[in-house]
């Protein structure tokens, strides 16, 4: 799989300005891009985004997909936290991960870190995850944001309430490392749900 870059021409119109700009920041190392054999420049998008972040360029949606995965988690358990932040970790994923333990700090949340993946503890002393859940899905701010529920192996009860919810995934505690690596992989690469 070849992986994308840029020239300097469409480095440029991401940035809205010449390629000679562009040639010229390479050249004094504000910009780092890597030299073909033909001796033409070559920018990785990542590179180019981080570049745009540091000067505080407005970064184009077609760059998204270049961006850092927001995460938000949505538990108050610290073991729940620990697992999911080290598969993050491990993952060659591109990550920032913020953690709300309560339905307040979530609502703020999901408004001001605009999440990709959120990941919910179902049913905790401090949240109700359904509640959170419905709210998110119906919310057109937020409703994007994918969802991964982590729900108890013994919930009999709430199955009804769980089927119900509109998630792209769902993983039982005990969490397993590897479950949660593979899951959250295939919701950025829109695979199947997990």
């Amino acid at each position: 799989m070849t992986k994308q870059v840029f020239t300097t021409g469409k480095a440029a119109k991401y940035l809205k300005v010449s390629s000679v700009t562009v040639y010229n920041w390479i050249r004094a190392g504000k910009l780092k891009a890597y030299k073909t054999p033909g001796g033409q420049y070559r920018i990785v998008p990542e590179v180019l985004v981080d570049f745009m972040e540091k000067h505080n360029m407005p970064i184009p949606k077609a760059m998204s997909p270049f961006l850092p995965k927001r995460i938000l988690v949505v538990a108050d358990d610290a073991m729940i936290e620990s697992v999911i932040h080290q598969a993050i970790q491990q993952s060659d994923i591109k990550y920032q991960l913020n953690v709300a333990k309560n339905g307040y700090e979530t609502a703020t949340q999901m408004l001001k870190f605009q999440p990709d993946l959120v990941i919910i503890k179902l049913l905790t002393e401090r949240l109700d995850g359904v509640e959170i859940i419905k709210q998110i899905n119906m919310d057109p701010e937020t409703k994007a944001s994918k969802i991964l529920i982590i729900k108890d192996g013994d919930m009999n009860a709430e199955g009804e309430a769980i089927l119900s919810l509109e998630t792209d995934g769902s993983l039982e505690t005990p969490l397993q490392l590897e479950a949660v690596k593979e899951c959250i992989y295939k919701l950025f690469e829109n695979s199947l749900d997990c």
